[in-house]
Parts: C-alpha cells; sequence; structure tokens
C-alpha cells in the first residue's frame, strides 16, 4: 500500500501562511506603534500617498510574477528546464525597465501628484517610497520563478526579512524624524522602512539564487526536450498573461486612487473641513483596512500555492486532481474568511481600542465603526483573490479583470452617492466597498463554473460555515461582555478571542467541515 504524502497544496500553503502570519505580525508591531507616534494626522498624510505607489508597483509586479509562476511550472511539468530557465532570465530584465521607469516617473512629478490629491503633507511618504519600485519588482521575479518550481520558502523568507528591516529602520527614522522635522516629515520616514525592506529583501533572494546557480546549470543539462523558445516569444508569452492579471491588480489601487479624492471631496462637500476629512481617511484606510488585511495572509498564501499546482494539472490534462485541488482550495478560503469577519464584528471596539490606544476616543470609536462595516469585504475579498488566481491558472486572467472592473464602478457609484450624505459620511466609502467586492466575488465564481463546465456547490458549505461562525461571534461577544465586568481590556479581548477559537474549531471539527483527508493524498 502506497505511503500516504502530505498534500503539496497544503506543504506549500503551510509554508507561505507560517511566513505571512509573521510578516502581519511583524507589520503590526510596526504599524501599530507608527500610528501612535504620528497620530491620526500623520498616518493620512502616510496613506494619502500610499495609492499611488501601489498603482505603479501593481504595474510592475501584479502581472509579471503570476506569468513567470504558470510558465516555469507548466515548462517543468513538461520537462522544458531551458525554456523555464529563459522565462526567469527575460522576466528579470523586463521588471528591472519597468522599475526604473516607475521609480523617474515619480521623482519626476511628485509635486504635481500631492497637488492633484490635495495633500501637499504627502509629498515625504511619496517620494520615500521611490526606492522601493526599483526593488521590488526585481524580488517579484524571483519569487515568480522559485514559486514556479514549487518552492516556497526563499519568498518566505524574504518577506520575513523586508517586513524585519522594515520595521526596525522605519521605527528609527521616524521618531527622530518627528523630533527634528514634524509630522510630515516623519510620515516620509515611516514609508521609507518599506523601501530599505525591499532593498533587503531583495539581496536575500539574489544570494540564494547565486548559491543555487550550478545546480541550475546541471538541471538544464537533464532536458531532453529539444524545446528552446526564440526571445520574441518569451516575451510574448509572459506578457499575453501579465498584462491582463495587471490591468486587473491595476483597478484596486487605481480605485484607492480615486477613493482618495472622493472621500476627501465628498466629505468637505458636506461641510467637514480639510484636516477632520484627513482624519477620517486615516481611521478608514490607515486604521480599520490595515486590520483588514491582517488575514488576508492565508488567502494570499493559498492562491499562490494553487497557481502552479492546477497550471500543471491542467497542461497534464489531470482533471480529477485539478478540480480536486480547486475544491480545496475554495472550502478553505471560506473556513478562515467566515469567522475572521464575524470575530471582527464581534470585537471591533475592543479590539481598536486595545491596537491604537494612544488615540483619540473619537478615532478609536469611529474606526471601530468602520471596521464592523469593512469586515463584510473581508470574506468577499478572500474569495476573490483565491478565485482569480484560479481563473488565472486556466488560462482565463481576463475574466476577473471584466468583473473587478464592474465592481469598481459599481464602488465609484455608492462611494460619490454615500460619502456625500451626511448620515453615513466616511461610513459610505466602506459599505460601497462590501458591494463592490460582492460583486466581482459573484461574477467571478459564474465565470468558474461556467470555463470549467463543472458546478462545486461551493454555496451549501459556506451556508454551513457562515452559521457555525455566527455562533462563534455570538459566544464571543457574550464572553467578552461578562470577561470585561472584571477583566482589563487586554485580558477580556484575549480570553474571548481564545474562546472564539475554540468554539470555531471544535464545531468545525464536529460538522466536519474540515477533514484529515484534505490534508493528505494518497
Amino acid at each position: 500500500m502506497e505511503k500516504k504524502k502530505t498534500n503539496k497544496f497544503f506543504k506549500n500553503t503551510f509554508i507561505l501562511v507560517i511566513a505571512g502570519i509573521l510578516v502581519k505580525i511583524i507589520g503590526a508591531v510596526y504599524r501599530i506603534p507608527i500610528t501612535n507616534i504620528i497620530m491620526d494626522t500623520g498616518i493620512g498624510y502616510y496613506q494619502a500617498a500610499y495609492p499611488v505607489y501601489q498603482i505603479l508597483l501593481t504595474i510592475s509586479t501584479a502581472g509579471l510574477p503570476i506569468a513567470v509562476a504558470k510558465l516555469v511550472s507548466e515548462n517543468y511539468a513538461l520537462g522544458r528546464i531551458k525554456a523555464a530557465h529563459k522565462v526567469f532570465r527575460e522576466s528579470t530584465k523586463l521588471m528591472f525597465i519597468l522599475g526604473i521607469a516607475s521609480a523617474l516617473f515619480v521623482y519626476v512629478f511628485s509635486h504635481q501628484i500631492v497637488g492633484f490629491l490635495q495633500n501637499e503633507n504627502s509629498w515625504y511618504s511619496l517620494v520615500a517610497l521611490i526606492p522601493a519600485l526599483v526593488f521590488a519588482p526585481l524580488m517579484s521575479s524571483f519569487r515568480g520563478f522559485y514559486q514556479g518550481k514549487d518552492n516556497m520558502v526563499p519568498t518566505a523568507i524574504s518577506q520575513v526579512i523586508e517586513q524585519l528591516f522594515k520595521l526596525i529602520f522605519g521605527l528609527i527614522l521616524t521618531k527622530y524624524a518627528l523630533k527634528m522635522y514634524g509630522v510630515a516629515v516623519a510620515a516620509g520616514a515611516a514609508q521609507s522602512g518599506g523601501s530599505i525592506g525591499s532593498f533587503f529583501g531583495f539581496l536575500f533572494l539574489l544570494i540564494v539564487f547565486l548559491f543555487n546557480f550550478k545546480s541550475y546549470k546541471a538541471e538544464e543539462k537533464l532536458d531532453q526536450s529539444g524545446f528552446i523558445y526564440a526571445d520574441k516569444e518569451v516575451i510574448r508569452n509572459i506578457l499575453s498573461i501579465a498584462v491582463p492579471i495587471t490591468i486587473g491588480a491595476s483597478i484596486n489601487p487605481l480605485m484607492d486612487f480615486i477613493d482618495t479624492k472622493l472621500v476627501f471631496m465628498r466629505l468637505t462637500d458636506i461641510g467637514y473641513t480639510m484636516e477632520q476629512a484627513n482624519d477620517m481617511f486615516g481611521w478608514l484606510k490607515g486604521m480599520a483596512t490595515t486590520l483588514i488585511n491582517m488575514p488576508q495572509a492565508i488567502s494570499i498564501a493559498l492562491s499562490m500555492s494553487i497557481v502552479p499546482l492546477v497550471s500543471a494539472y491542467m497542461v497534464r490534462k489531470d482533471n480529477e486532481k485539478m478540480h480536486q485541488t480547486i475544491f480545496t482550495g475554495l472550502k478553505f478560503t471560506c473556513l478562515f474568511a467566515f469567522p475572521c469577519a464575524l470575530g471582527f464584528i464581534a470585537l471591533s471596539k475592543p479590539i481598536i481600542s486595545l491596537i491604537y490606544y494612544n488615540n483619540s476616543p473619537e478615532a478609536i470609536n469611529g474606526t471601530a465603526e468602520l471596521l464592523s462595516i469593512l469586515a463584510v469585504s473581508l470574506i468577499f475579498l478572500c474569495l476573490i483573490q483565491i478565485l482569480t488566481a484560479i481563473l488565472q491558472a486556466v488560462g482565463k486572467p481576463e475574466k476577473p479583470v471584466k468583473n473587478l472592473v464592474i465592481g469598481s464602478i459599481v464602488k465609484i457609484i455608492l462611494t460619490y452617492i454615500l460619502t456625500g450624505i451626511t448620515f453615513f459620511n466616511v461610513k459610505g466609502a466602506a459599505i460601497s466597498t462590501n458591494a463592490a467586492f460582492l460583486v466581482a466575488m459573484i461574477l467571478n465564481y459564474i465565470d468558474l463554473e461556467k470555463i470549467l463546465d463543472k458546478k462545486y456547490n461551493l454555496l451549501f458549505y459556506a451556508l454551513k460555515v457562515l452559521a457555525v461562525s455566527i455562533f462563534m461571534a455570538i459566544s464571543v461577544k457574550v464572553a467578552y461582555e461578562l470577561l470585561s465586568m472584571r477583566f482589563s481590556l487586554l485580558i477580556s479581548t484575549s480570553l474571548s478571542i481564545s474562546l472564539g477559537i475554540i468554539v470555531y474549531g471544535g464545531l468545525a471539527l464536529l460538522l466536519k467541515l474540515v477533514k484529515i483527508e484534505d490534508f493528505i493524498s494518497k
């Protein structure tokens, strides 16, 4: 009888999840004190420049690493080692060119950009990110190569290194800049940590590659396929995958950019000052959204792991394993996204009070309210990420682009209407985010079933997970209310979260929402 082996999908995912959790913890250790140092005003400056950086970084990094991972994985599956290595070489050249172009663009037009944003004090935050626009694309090329080879370890370690150096240098520079130059420069110093971190992350990946260079050359001698890419063919294949993915990935940061303009404009239209609008924007993007992004370490890990596996199964025409891997990815996305979202809703006020303790009661209450609204979007966003990765892996990267465009149109319309109503104010932007992600998620799922001509029946499973998550959230809420009468905020919140994990985990196992068989392959 054949020995059971750890499912490769979960092995890769586990490595990336551990790294992702460490990255999120380090990020929180960084972001929380940064927020408490420069406060909501500084976070407003810090965050206002970020959408511009995200747009340019997305253009140079979003599509290419996924294209590299897909092409490297497919070529390795077919024994075409030389072709796989050529994909990596050509993509790295392309990354370098795009990185330099992005950095030059920001350097030349930085004052015009912050002028358009109507936030001149965010200039320091914008220019501090220029070096990251060069190193991050190069780093993503190496990560795509290792992802395609089913080796997630270099990617995982580089992510942790990147965050560690961001933490160390960012905190030191921010404290110094605040003392010497004021809050606007301090916000720029906080962003400079990202540039320093990206340099050291890239340096690690380069060292790993050079250390293994001889073994990669030895691999090429085993290539008996006789297949050789022409230079133009490599670039064409990379771009045919990368361009639609990049367009799709650019939509979110572009929407953030438009959101920044819209939120400020509509809040001032209904009587808020620019300073008040900046603070409220800081609650939304700098504080609440930061927490929503934390659980995505798992969905991002699942998405990264699933692309090379589904691509390889598809090229080998192994439909049974392909469908099994896809459904497993969808199930596990639901399994962690629902309880995270309901947990945020149940404990929004204590979590915000605990993390952003140094902020004003107004900021804490406003952010807690936004977190309880945005928590719903976490479910839709995580499912969008895994569905997008699957659609990319099966050769339909244009589908999630179309769906995200539709969702973004919904967001723009609702943000404009709702944020301009005094009752909703900045909460209108959060509600519009939920609506946009819901629309895009549903359309992605419909497209997946249509393209593969396969019914996954995910809704029934998702409803069971939702029911368990609601029960868990009620238990957590009741526990917190009782515990907070006798214990401190930290102890009450920690014990309530621990209870939630036990209740949810126990019910998930009891109702067989997760089985041991999911983690092994025969």
